[in-house]
């Protein structure tokens, strides 16, 4: 064969040598290495491009399963067949499965008709397979007729048909199924939605170019916070060493500096944002201290350094480091200086004056090296701060349906996972995690599951540009606090007769009601389907005990339920609630025999009274909501805060994306 393949045959002949009719069967021996689960026998057929069928395929296998080499001690002559005509890869099922370690497969069949030209025969003259595999430990199987086939090479998505049957489909096409899922060698569960949340920050945010207040860009807010930074800690001490003054040799410090309020220009570059500050008319004492020199020098020399226009410019680049910190990295600082003067006081002070001008460019171009180096190691932590804040931590209830119960406390935390700084806009990807303050539900469950673009496309947060501001939730992180509540006791709790309202439970023949509420999962959220955003709620347990008309009965529901599930925008928060209760399904059993009867009567009074009361707890935006943060700046030891206020709520891919802008 070709591309390393070879054939399957007892003779090198050719014609009317290798033929099943004239040599001895062709046997496959596998060894499982260990004993596995097997129900199917997985085929792909050979020399089917040619557009001619499969004219040179074996079409049907004797299997032995065994506990030894060769041994049929679990299984012996099962026969499978493939459709010659059929798909390149055929799936052939045994009809049941068994236990076995070894397995030998014999060749009853390679289609071949005796005494046909052996061109025009249906069969060949080897016995031709590209594949031939055991599905091991696959316990049950559904394949609709012919499936899976690869077809083409490139079927990797397996997907439930309505009819409840199997197949498997390109990953890159629309599916119209029910369950999809794409194969993983590798279950993870991380703990975290990565990435659960993301910050968009567009050019108009960065620096609109209008830096009035109230402040509504980063521009404006960094032009605040240079009007207050102390330029004096930035600048050498000494600013100039071992100055040569006439003889003497001096010490030169700048003190006492005063100046016009800086402008602040930020642009938008690929990996993150160039800086122009302007500071003009700066003024500052000067105080030189005499090292050495003759005695007619002063000890000291007092003045005034004047300098028209300073100009500070510098690149700054983001990125994400291993720990999930936001760096700031300080590239291309440079720092200019124009138009410097100096007046020195006393009767010296024209002397002086006139021997500072033959070093003055020396010292300044000394002053601006240092000051550039200093300046961004105190710009880089300064701007850390300032995004650090959008990696947001915070506190987060969410009341309890029941309405005697206390609220559910949570704690929700993000940190960074990326950072895309582009010329069109900036986004940040967050990582989310929600965990209760306690634990109260400890049913077994791997976690809240991942919505994975529901199947046919890779998840992804959806940047939708519209807003200055965007932030991004997807549906795991939203998950992920519903997962967290329901840790916490949201769905765990003793039905107190208030969830009845006036429903009058002795018309029913209720006396001595005890009932608890116990979610089974944890609920969820998912717009797969119709793409409406949904709430289910599933396997919601209700245990009770009662007196009906005068007799003992227990009884046990599960109910489950999905709702529309409602994400909005307030005042500085993200809102949730859930509207349009819908396909409310209820399932009872009495414990005693003699009140099966009841059943009936039971989930009328369910249906009618405590479902619905369980569902307007959660109406509106009863769910609570999430607060927006601010972003916070350290301004000469005091903290400048910026708010965001959200704008809308729009859905996309799974995401849920706040419009929003900086205020007040």
């Amino acid at each position: 064969g070709s591309d390393g393949g070879a054939y399957l045959t007892n003779s090198a002949g050719g014609p009317e040598s290798d033929y099943m009719v004239d040599g001895e069967p062709v046997i496959l021996d596998y060894d499982f290495g260990e004993e596995v689960t097997v129900g199917s026998f997985f085929v792909g057929l050979y020399a089917y491009a040619d557009g001619a069928g499969h004219p040179d395929s074996a079409t049907e296998f004797s299997i032995d399963l065994g506990t030894t080499p060769g041994g049929s001690e679990v299984a012996q002559g099962l026969i499978v067949t493939a459709d010659i005509n059929g798909p390149p890869g055929q799936l052939l099922l045994f009809g049941d499965s068994y236990t076995a370690a070894y397995a030998r497969v014999t060749v009853t069949d390679n289609g071949y008709a005796p005494g046909l030209d052996v061109e025009a025969a249906p069969g060949g003259d080897r016995v031709g397979l590209t594949e031939a595999m055991f599905h091991a430990n696959a316990l049950y199987t559904n394949w609709s007729s012919g499936e899976p086939n690869d077809w083409e090479g490139d079927e990797d998505v397996i997907a439930m048909l309505a009819t409840g049957e199997w197949n498997d489909f390109k990953g890159d096409i629309p599916l119209l199924c029910y369950i999809c899922q794409t194969p993983t060698s590798v279950f993870e569960y991380s703990g975290h939605s990565d990435p659960g949340m993301g910050i968009y920050l567009s050019p108009e945010l960065i620096d609109d170019g209008d830096h009035t207040l109230p402040a509504n860009d980063l521009g404006t807010v960094f032009e605040m916070v240079f009007a207050e930074f102390d330029l004096g800690k930035v600048i050498p001490s000494p600013a100039a060493a071992d100055l040569a003054v006439s003889d003497g040799v001096y010490d030169l410090f700048i003190n006492d500096i005063a100046n016009d309020t800086p402008t602040v220009a930020l642009t938008t570059i690929d990996g993150g944002w160039a800086l122009e500050a302007i500071i003009e008319n700066v003024d500052a004492g000067i105080a030189a201290d005499k090292k050495s020199g003759g005695w007619l020098l002063p000890g000291s020399i007092t003045g005034v350094l004047s300098i028209t226009k300073l100009t500070i410019t510098a690149d700054v680049a983001f990125s994400v480091s291993e720990t999930h910190e936001l760096v700031a990295e300080i590239e291309n600082a440079d720092v200019s200086i124009e138009e410097v003067s100096v007046d020195i006081d006393g009767w010296l002070g024209g002397i002086i004056e006139g021997q500072l001008e033959g070093t003055l460019d020396s010292m300044i171009a000394d002053i601006e090296a240092t000051l550039g180096q200093e300046l961004g190691g105190a710009l880089a932590p300064m701007l850390v701060d300032a995004l650090g804040t959008l990696a947001f931590g915070f506190d987060f209830e969410l009341p309890s349906i029941n309405p005697e119960g206390e609220a559910v406390q949570m704690h929700i935390a993000t940190d960074f996972t990326s950072a895309d700084f582009k010329e069109d806009g900036d986004t940040l990807g967050l990582r989310s995690v929600a965990v209760p303050s306690v634990t109260t539900v400890d049913y077994s469950s791997l976690g809240t599951p991942a919505r994975s673009g529901c199947g046919i496309a890779e998840p992804e947060l959806t940047v939708l540009g519209e807003a200055p501001m965007e932030i991004i939730m997807n549906d795991d992180t939203v998950n992920m606090i519903l997962y967290s509540a329901w840790r916490g006791g949201f769905l765990e709790f003793d039905v107190p007769p208030e969830l009845f309202g006036d429903v009058d439970l002795e018309a029913y023949g209720v006396n001595d009601l005890v009932a608890h509420v116990s979610g089974l999962l944890s609920p969820a959220v998912s717009d797969c389907g119709d793409g409406q955003l949904k709430l289910h709620i599933g396997d919601l347990m209700l245990t009770a005990t009662m007196n009906l008309f005068g007799s003992p009965l227990d009884m046990v529901a599960y109910a489950s339920f999905d709702a529309d599930f409602d994400i909005t925008a307030t005042a500085a928060e993200i809102s949730f609630g859930v509207s349009e209760i819908s396909n409310v399904k209820l399932e009872l059993t009495a414990e005693q025999d003699d009140q099966i009867e009841m059943e009936d009567v039971l989930v009328l009074l369910l249906k009618e009274n405590l479902v619905p009361a369980l569902t307007d707890g959660l109406s509106g935006d009863a769910l609570g909501g999430l607060a927006l943060p601010n972003i916070a700046l350290d301004v000469a030891g005091t903290t400048l805060e910026v708010g965001i206020e959200p704008l809308w709520v729009q859905r996309a891919n799974g995401n849920n994306v706040v419009g929003a802008q900086l205020g007040e």
